[in-house]
């Protein structure tokens, strides 16, 4: 994607600077296949007994989701996840272990309880701009050009709806477009 946006999500798995992060490198991995509960995508911490791999974060994508929908929806959903892992790995940096028990406990104290709902909230407050950048870049690469407003609005559309708040409307339109653009990648 253009801007790296991606890769500065993900990098925290690909880096050697014990100084930052106290726990050193971490490892993801990316699969197709099948997903909990037909989920269209998830992110599995390391040492949950669903992670096939167990040594690694593992983002998992459905194969049916990426062969039906648009490359800019799957790309929305390739960064959603990268910031789950992102997520995932600054809670491992400040909790001092992988160590599934421990982070179990850890998380059970969040507001909700639920890791999810948690990650999903601060992805809508904190990182919508650097989606709504990583997308543009990504349609322009494709062709394809709307406003950086035009991405934030379908964002916080998308997030309304995954959180199951009253539905933000005014960005239904864009989502909408995103979801019936172009199916293939240059």
């Amino acid at each position: 994607m253009e801007g790296d946006i991606l890769k500065e999500f993900i990098s925290r798995y690909f880096s050697s600077s014990s100084s930052l992060f106290p726990l050193g490198e971490l490892n993801l991995t990316w699969t197709i296949g099948n997903t909990t509960n037909g989920s269209v995508a998830e992110t599995l911490p390391l040492g949950v007994p669903r992670n096939g791999v167990y040594d690694a974060v593992e983002i998992r994508l459905s194969q049916e989701f990426l062969d039906s929908n648009s490359s800019t929806i799957i790309a929305l959903t390739m960064l959603h996840e990268a910031l789950h892992a992102k997520l995932i790995a600054e809670v491992y940096d400040e909790v001092g272990t992988t160590d599934f028990i421990t982070l179990y406990a850890y998380y059970q104290g969040w507001g909700s309880g639920n890791i999810d709902t948690e990650q999903e909230m601060e992805m809508m407050i904190s990182y919508t701009d650097q989606m709504a950048e990583a997308l543009q870049a990504f349609d322009q690469a494709q062709g394809t050009s709307n406003s950086l407003d035009f991405y934030s609005e379908a964002l916080k559309y998308y997030f309304s709806k995954l959180l199951e708040f009253p539905t933000y409307s005014s960005g239904g339109d864009e989502y909408e477009k995103l979801y019936i653009s172009a199916k293939d990648c240059n």
